[in-house]
């Protein structure tokens, strides 16, 4: 369980009327986070929803607001409180845990190793009527997935049948691609594949081991097999995080009449 640490509130002006005003000021004891567990790409937030009408529940919407924790990220939700629809502003919402309920909800995909800034949050059925709770923080995890090596079988003339474990938390595994490579040369990364193959059967975090057949192999060649993962950064670009190699041959005994 990640320890949540409140923000240091900071003081807000006005636009209108140049009157000084303190998010903390906002705040709703209705709306309460009641803790935080983390993964590399998820956050699972818990806490209670009291005193929201019935027609607020059905009509309105509650959840969860977040974004990266930077010196905006106070403001970012302030701006939401007084009506304005932030796009930096990342909205989850959820039906469940009201008339003072615990409710526990997952978010992500998030970016590893990475400060958000929360609040729970309710609105009304006319997007009027809108509550934050106090904001605090949380922090992804590492990503560090554990590959095993690759055992190679059943090489015909076009495919091979490739099976290994990929070990990582359930959670991260709907948040990222598993996937093999095959290259001919050694140390070769998703640039200089030959061949590409997504995993795609679900993963099993008792038994995460798995088959995959790769096809378009070619006889009498080489080939160099590499497991990867493929996650998008905080950069927006795609990580590539790769396993250790195996190599096998294609080679195939000819048979003379």
């Amino acid at each position: 369980m990640k320890k949540i640490s409140a923000i240091f509130i900071s003081i807000f002006l006005l636009s209108c009327n140049n009157e000084n005003t303190d998010i903390a000021e906002t705040r709703s004891d209705d709306l309460r986070v009641n803790g935080v567990s983390t993964t590399a790409f998820t956050a699972t937030i818990s806490g209670v929803f009291d005193n929201i009408s019935k027609i607020d529940i059905a009509l309105g919407k509650n959840g969860i607001l977040y974004c990266p924790k930077t010196d905006k990220a106070e403001s970012i939700f302030k701006s939401w409180l007084e009506g304005n629809d932030n796009p930096d502003c990342h909205v989850y919402n959820t039906k469940d845990g009201f008339d003072n309920e615990l409710f526990s909800a997952i978010i992500g995909p998030l970016y590893p190793e990475t400060e958000y800034a929360f609040c729970l949050f309710s609105q009304g059925k006319d997007r009027s009527n809108r509550k934050i709770s106090s904001v605090s923080t949380f922090t992804t995890g590492h990503f560090s997935p554990e590959f095993e090596e690759l055992q190679i079988e059943d090489i015909h003339y076009i495919d091979a049948t490739v099976k290994s474990s990929l070990k990582m938390d359930a959670k991260d595994a709907e948040n990222c691609t598993r996937g093999l490579l095959l290259t001919e040369k050694p140390g070769g990364g998703i640039n200089e594949a030959l061949n590409i193959t997504e995993i795609t059967s679900l993963y099993n975090d008792d038994d995460p081991r798995f088959n995959v057949i790769v096809h378009g192999i070619k006889p009498d060649m080489n080939y160099y097999a590499r497991l990867f993962v493929k996650y998008k950064g905080s950069d927006g670009n795609d990580t590539f995080l790769y396993g250790p190699e195996k190599a096998f041959s294609a080679n195939v005994q000819k048979k003379w009449l």
